[in-house]
């Protein structure tokens, strides 16, 4: 490891004087640690972004020499330097979406676990197959790749009308605005993406992540009533069931969430983000 921050220390370095680099701008992550460090050592402006609502250990330990920190969440208030803004992706999608309406349908659900899929939470919303029948509830479970090719005979005998499952698509956006309610983990690009379409969302945050980043991301939006969440620990059956039933059934509950994340400021977050950037470049 430490071979490989010297070599991209030294390549950095090279960079930067090439292309008279002025500003820097990580995103967090092994190499944005390095490439802030070494900004920061050549006295050029450095910002870093934070997409979570904790800290990942490369932007905490570049925090001290930045010049503009832009939290998605607002984690930090303490310093003038630190300014919350949010989630590039919220106003690409709010921008995009926002005005397709009337294709939700009632009584449905989406399920989602990621580009890999979630094999506890698959599991469950198989178990639930007859729950869903009985009660009318047509179920879309994208599953992911890998867990649909392991368990393909499960998933031909619970399949029926009303629980779809597919590996994978190729518009979850699409899919998002089709149901009512969405069941999925906390990573904080898939929940800007359902934020910004203002939809009802359960929330399992995978536990298998850094810093439990996901459920710290998950409570930060509970606190404002924008949202449900179980944790995967207290994941079951009757626990999914409950939730599912207590939503659908609650018209009063599901507009309260909307409304909430209709609050949101998802308006040229993009933009704002650019004049900052800009704006630490002129000084």
């Amino acid at each position: 490891l430490l071979k490989d921050i010297n070599h991209a220390r030294k390549e950095l370095i090279e960079f930067y004087k090439k292309e008279k680099i002025n500003v820097v701008i990580g995103m967090g992550g092994f190499l944005s640690y390095v490439a802030i460090k070494v900004a920061s050592k050549m006295n050029i402006k450095c910002i870093i972004h934070e997409q979570n609502s904790t800290y990942g250990l490369a932007n905490k330990l570049t925090v001290s020499n930045c010049n503009l920190v832009i939290q998605s969440f607002n984690i930090k208030k303490d310093n003038s330097k630190i300014k919350t803004i949010g989630n590039p992706r919220m106003s690409e999608i709010y921008t995009k979406y926002s005005s397709i309406n009337n294709i939700e349908r009632a009584n449905t659900i989406l399920v989602v676990g990621g580009s890999r899929g979630a094999d506890k939470i698959n599991n469950v919303i198989i178990e639930l197959s007859d729950f869903l029948k009985v009660n009318k509830i047509k179920c879309r479970l994208i599953t992911g790749d890998k867990y649909y090719s392991l368990n393909k005979e499960k998933i031909i005998n619970a399949s029926n009308e009303y629980l779809n499952i597919i590996p994978f698509t190729s518009n979850l956006i699409y899919e998002i605005l089709k149901h009512e309610i969405i069941i999925s983990r906390g990573g904080a690009t898939t929940m800007s993406e359902i934020m910004a379409l203002e939809k009802v969302a359960i929330y399992i945050p995978s536990p298998n992540v850094t810093g439990d980043h996901q459920r710290k991301n998950v409570e930060k939006i509970i606190e404002d009533n924008c949202g449900e969440m179980i944790l995967e620990k207290d994941l079951s059956t009757e626990s999914l069931k409950n939730k599912i039933k207590y939503l659908l059934s609650n018209e009063k509950k599901k507009q309260e969430i909307k409304e909430n994340l209709r609050k949101i400021d998802k308006h040229n977050i993009t933009s704002k983000i650019v004049d900052e950037i800009w704006r630490v470049y002129h000084e």
